[in-house]
């Protein structure tokens, strides 16, 4: 039980200093999420990366109705848009359509859609 617990706490520890830090940025969980992915991806400091989640979710707005993540034509779409706003960000730092395709599966994990910008 004790072995456990030293793996466990490492884990919980981690997770309230993600929270601590969520709510000093003042962010939501799914805008934390993408604040972390491109902060991480692009080598941008706080304040970079939070204009990037705001400049992203502009962008993409228009394509991520409730339920954009059935629909293939609007996937396409939505990575299409995606892949443009980050060749100029990654340039560099990695490889943009892996990165795309990790943000994309990102967005579909929390469902992201353009009511969350309410």
């Amino acid at each position: 039980m004790e072995q456990l617990y030293d793996e466990l706490m490492p884990v919980a520890q981690g997770i309230q200093e993600e929270e601590r830090e969520r709510r000093r940025l003042q962010l939501d969980r799914p805008r934390y999420r993408m604040f972390d992915f491109l902060k991480t991806r692009t080598g941008a400091d706080e304040p970079e990366a939070i204009v990037h989640v705001n400049e992203l979710i502009q962008e993409i707005s228009d394509l991520t109705f409730p339920g954009w993540w059935e629909k293939k034509d609007v996937v396409k779409e939505v990575e299409q848009t995606i892949l443009l706003f980050l060749i100029p960000r990654v340039e560099g730092k990695g490889d943009p359509q892996k990165t795309r395709d990790e943000l994309v599966k990102l967005l579909k994990a929390v469902r992201w859609t353009s009511s969350e910008e309410k």
